[in-house]
């Protein structure tokens, strides 16, 4: 199975969409675990700059993550972002978006490998891009920019 399918081979994925700035992304719902409200965080003395803080959720620690700052953008999450919170090896991420959009179906067979023309910030993460009629819906790896962020490498 190459990079640009999902769930065994099915013919349909489901992404959640979300924006980040100009870009519409989307996010295997399997890899999702919950999408919270803007959440009051601590900061984190000496953290790398894209760790926008900690935060307690149901009785374990969240780390916010700000997506804009790990994808190199050039801003970053405010108070009204929405937290999409993921699970890597019992460690809760979330990470901040401007807003959450829509869950969409999206044909594999149609899944594209990204193009030459993305930002390489956005192509180190990407499992593909899904043209809709009116934008180009790019499908995050959360899995990987989790696992890059814990090794504290760059992405």
């Amino acid at each position: 199975m190459d990079n640009y399918t999902q769930n065994g081979g099915e013919d349909k994925m489901q992404v959640l969409s979300v924006f980040l700035g100009e870009h519409t992304l989307g996010i295997p719902v399997e890899e999702i675990q919950d999408i919270l409200n803007p959440l009051k965080m601590t900061s984190v003395p000496l953290a790398n700059s894209y760790v926008k803080g900690i935060c307690n959720l149901r009785g374990r620690i969240l780390t916010t993550l700000d997506l804009k700052k790990l994808l190199q953008q050039n801003s970053e999450a405010d108070e009204n972002s929405m937290n999409v919170v993921a699970e890597d090896n019992g460690e809760l991420y979330s990470l901040l978006v401007d807003r959450v959009g829509d869950v969409l179906t999206l044909d594999n067979s149609k899944i594209e490998p990204p193009p030459f023309t993305l930002e390489e910030s956005l192509k180190a993460v990407t499992k593909g891009v899904f043209q809709l009629d009116d934008s180009i819906v790019i499908i995050l790896n959360i899995n990987h920019i989790i696992q890059n962020v814990s090794k504290e490498e760059a992405i």
